[in-house]
């Protein structure tokens, strides 16, 4: 949030974010037209990109040879459960992880645009990295009128997985959650604007 401030600053935009301590405002809510993290809905419908699948450029049930399958394949739609990043945990010593099995070549991170984009042309919403969003964490997340989320929580929302995610982590409708002061190798953010 302090870098979306920065950045709303460089540019001559209103910063949208109050941050005082741990404590942070959104200002003006949408009507502030600087950069800020996306809504866990807003997230979520970029991430469809005007699409009704399971992860962001595809994924549906299909009938292919009799039986019942995604397709396609969610390692082909992101950096997701990679095979490498399996292998070099096991290495290391931190037993055995139900990934994907996904082996795009990358043990790690995978550069901007090595998969395919979805229906909005955004890239990397399933995989690569968790991208963090405004929203508080609630368990009731299907019962919520209010698109902003709870006032106050505990943990702020993360969507999308990251390559250490399994397919299953990574769907879009998957939410996971942490501190706000968490910090990772497979967490990042997306800055949205409001259309002025």
């Amino acid at each position: 949030m302090a870098f979306a401030n920065a950045l709303s600053q460089v540019e001559g935009l209103e910063p949208c974010y109050t941050i005082r301590g741990s404590a942070v405002a959104w200002n003006d809510w949408y009507r502030c037209t600087g950069y800020r993290l996306p809504t866990s809905a807003e997230w979520e419908v970029a991430a469809r990109g005007g699409q009704d699948t399971f992860w962001a450029g595809g994924g549906r049930f299909e009938l292919v040879n009799g039986k019942i399958d995604v397709v396609p394949d969610p390692c082909e739609l992101g950096n997701v459960g990679n095979e490498g990043r399996s292998k070099e945990y096991t290495r290391l010593g931190f037993g055995e992880v139900d990934w994907s099995n996904c082996d795009d070549g990358y043990t790690g991170l995978a550069p901007v645009g090595t998969y395919l984009p979805n229906g909005y042309g955004l890239y990397d919403m399933t995989g690569n990295a968790g991208e963090w969003v405004w929203d508080w964490y609630t368990e009731h997340a299907g019962t919520q009128v209010d698109l902003m989320g709870p006032e106050h929580g505990t943990y702020r929302l993360r969507r999308g997985g990251g390559f250490t995610c399994t397919s299953y982590e990574s769907l879009i409708s998957f939410r996971s959650a942490k501190t706000p002061d968490s910090v990772g190798f497979a967490t990042g953010i997306r800055l949205v604007r409001t259309q002025p």
